[in-house]
């Protein structure tokens, strides 16, 4: 097998990192697999993995853009305001998809979600005191699972 560049791969993993965006944007998480990439790029599933080593991986693309999409569904304006308005966003599709990427990557090894969860609290930091942001931040991530282990929701 010919070796790439660097330059090359850089352009690479940029470019599976768009399609990844796009697909979860358009689809949802479930859609991002590599068996979907390597048919999208006519490629073999091991040629994405040499640059997603693990599923949790594809997340990575992700990083830094999906925050921008679900703030303005949420009221940073005190504790009680953020859990309704986490609520309500849960009937949005793509606020839900991130938060199956969320509790996968709480459920697996992966650390963007860890990373996404602190922006957030620093963010709800600068309106709330540090205890209503934890207990919101708290509540909200428990009755996210509790919306996805209901019946309605599978």
């Amino acid at each position: 097998m010919a070796k790439i560049s660097a330059e090359e791969k850089h352009r690479k993993k940029a470019e599976f990192d768009a399609h990844i965006y796009d697909i979860f944007i358009n689809e949802g998480w479930d859609a991002v697999t590599y068996e979907r990439m390597a048919k999208d790029f006519g490629t073999r599933k091991s040629s994405i993995q040499r640059y997603y080593g693990k599923r949790l991986d594809f997340g990575n693309a992700l990083q830094g853009k999906i925050l921008p999409i679900i703030l303005p569904l949420l009221d940073f304006s005190d504790k009680e305001a953020f859990i309704a308005s986490w609520l309500l966003a849960l009937d949005n599709q793509t606020f839900r998809e991130v938060n199956k990427l969320l509790i996968e990557n709480a459920t697996g090894s992966g650390v963007g979600g860890w990373q996404g969860v602190n922006r957030l609290l620093h963010i709800m930091r600068n309106t709330m005191s540090n205890n209503d942001a934890d207990a919101a931040i708290t509540t909200c991530l428990g009755k996210t699972v509790l919306f996805f282990l209901a019946p309605a929701n599978q």
